[in-house]
């Protein structure tokens, strides 16, 4: 009897740890819905590091790749530019070769 009182009051934490965090979600879309942009819903790993490490893992280095290709689009577009200051004509020439 003890085991199935203690397994129902386990189950009911984690259903309203649930409810929890839904209720946090909600109250982050709809601060976004009306204007705040600086608040940002936590992401699924943050809520559970636990289960989602993998995916978290995933997701970092994909936007550390996206990050790196807006980098390197900046630097070429600013070369690009300095050169043609320059009027060496050398960046039409390079913008070809991509």
């Amino acid at each position: 009897m003890e085991s199935y009182v203690r397994k129902s009051r386990m189950q009911l934490k984690a259903e309203l740890v649930q409810a929890y965090n839904l209720a946090g979600m909600i109250g982050h879309q709809v601060a976004a819905i009306f204007g705040d942009k600086h608040v940002k819903p936590p992401e699924l790993w943050e809520l559970h590091p636990d289960l989602f490490a993998e995916e978290k893992g995933l997701c970092e280095e994909r936007q550390r790749q996206a990050e790196l290709d807006l980098h390197k689009a900046k630097m070429i577009d600013h070369a690009l530019r300095h050169n043609g200051k320059r009027g060496k004509g050398g960046g039409e020439a390079w913008k070809e070769q991509r």
